[in-house]
């Protein structure tokens, strides 16, 4: 049996439901995530969740992300929430595009894009 990976699951989100868009959101230095890496050993979180986020979007058509700025962890709980944008499209339109069933793109800040 094949160790579940995150792109294992991933892809098999996307076989199950071929019709489902599948996204992932975080912070571009998310704390708590990052942490986590550290305790087990890796300081590459960052470059890890790119490299995945990559992948992903390379690999799966449904596949959408949305990286903000900074390092806050858990974007949906906080009214900063309202905030949040990366490329000039706001993150709380985005999920009401994914709601409402409209076309959405992957998005990054722009620190993001200078891994």
């Amino acid at each position: 049996m094949e160790d579940l990976t995150l792109e294992r699951a991933h892809v098999a989100a996307a076989t199950s439901r071929p019709t489902a868009v599948l996204t992932q959101l975080t912070s571009d230095r998310d704390a708590i995530q990052s942490a986590f890496y550290l305790i087990s050993g890796s300081p590459r979180w960052r470059e890890a969740t790119y490299e995945l986020l990559d992948t992903l979007e390379s690999t799966i058509p449904s596949f959408r992300s949305f990286v903000v700025a900074g390092s806050d962890h858990g974007l949906l709980r906080t009214d900063a929430f309202y905030a949040y944008e990366a490329d000039g499209v706001r993150l709380r339109d985005w999920i009401q595009n994914l709601i409402d069933e409209r076309p959405v793109g992957s998005h990054r800040c722009s620190e993001c894009r200078a891994k």
